[in-house]
């Protein structure tokens, strides 16, 4: 008796999975990469996890492309989703609301003392008798 042939004739690969694992490896990557940037301590914006994911939502739309299942809609919906998660947490979430602090433009700067990197004092009374001087405000993020 012969057996069937369930997978297909030997030798012969299915259609897109290559595509398909390339699409949820580029997600992963872009993922593992960001938490590894964040136990390192590098506290930078993860621009790049975004865009992998984007990268692998193409992979996996080509891998349903060329062969439809179930399976593959599922991933390419859950990454899909994933990637968009990641898009708005880099452009809407990260950003930084508008300065409306105590300095304004046209307007005395308020009285403040603060040390410079000698470790002198630095007070307001100092901009009005000094030279002219530029203020910058620094607003990081820690």
């Amino acid at each position: 008796m012969e057996k069937p042939l369930i997978a297909g004739p030997p030798g012969m690969k299915s259609r897109g999975r290559l595509l398909f694992w390339t699409g949820i490896g580029l997600f992963v990557l872009g993922v593992v990469s960001a938490i590894v940037q964040y136990a390192l301590k590098q506290l930078m914006v993860p621009w790049y996890a975004p865009v992998l994911a984007t990268v692998g939502v193409g992979f996996l739309l080509a891998s349903c492309r060329q062969r439809p299942t179930i399976v593959r809609f599922a991933g390419l919906g859950l990454v899909a989703v994933a990637c968009a998660f990641e898009w708005y947490v880099l452009l809407v979430a990260t950003r930084m609301p508008q300065y409306t602090g105590p300095a304004q433009v046209g307007y005395p700067v308020p009285a403040f003392t603060a040390l410079r990197a000698d470790g002198s004092s630095f007070t307001d009374e100092d901009l009005k008798h000094g030279p002219p001087t530029a203020l910058v405000f620094f607003r990081g993020r820690w």
